[in-house]
């Protein structure tokens, strides 16, 4: 799958802008399991900001947004009489945009552009724009991604925490646990 995303470019005026959304469990309903409202919280602010850095030729754009996300976790496990247990979970998230737009003259523009985020993901994409005649544009990319996720599962019948990378490695389980499934890729 591709998905082509558009990002704002600096300009020869130094603009900005900045934005929240706060949402709370003041208008939640109760639960229909925990037979109370659950408290929950979320935070997403952020702001961009661009400009130029040589007036006609080199402009800048950044971005950053942010996620504060604390809620409540409720589970009644079955087979445990009817007991029901809740803790507090937080996520939080930022994630950065930088862009450089450079136009060499007036039928060539280079472009370069940066991502980050908490997850341990980042982009890095150029763009070289040449306009050859009004209606014969080129144009050239090349981009680098990267995402590492780390997941720490728990196997049920012993509690061994085994390590799971999502970067194509194998994942080594116990022989006495799972003896048809000794390596997973």
């Amino acid at each position: 799958m591709q998905v082509n995303a558009q990002t704002k470019s600096g300009s020869n005026e130094l603009h900005g802008s900045l934005y929240g959304y706060f949402r709370n469990d003041t208008f939640n309903a109760s639960d229909s399991i925990a037979h109370r409202v659950l408290p929950v919280s979320d935070q997403q602010f952020g702001g961009t900001v661009g400009g130029p850095i040589l007036k006609d030729k080199l402009f800048f754009f950044f971005a950053y947004e942010g996620e504060r996300q604390p809620n409540t976790v409720f589970d009644t496990p079955t087979g445990f009489a009817g007991q029901s247990y809740s803790f507090l979970n937080e996520l939080r998230t930022h994630s950065y945009l930088l862009r450089t737009d450079w136009q060499t003259s007036s039928t060539n523009r280079l472009s370069l552009r940066a991502t980050a985020s908490t997850r341990n993901s980042y982009t890095l994409l150029g763009d070289w724009t040449w306009t050859a005649t009004p209606s014969l544009v080129n144009e050239v990319r090349v981009g680098y991604n990267h995402f590492d996720c780390q997941n720490t599962p728990l196997v049920q019948s012993s509690g061994v925490p085994l390590p799971h990378h999502h970067r194509r490695r194998a994942l080594q389980l116990p022989a006495t646990l799972h003896p048809e499934l000794r390596t997973i890729s």
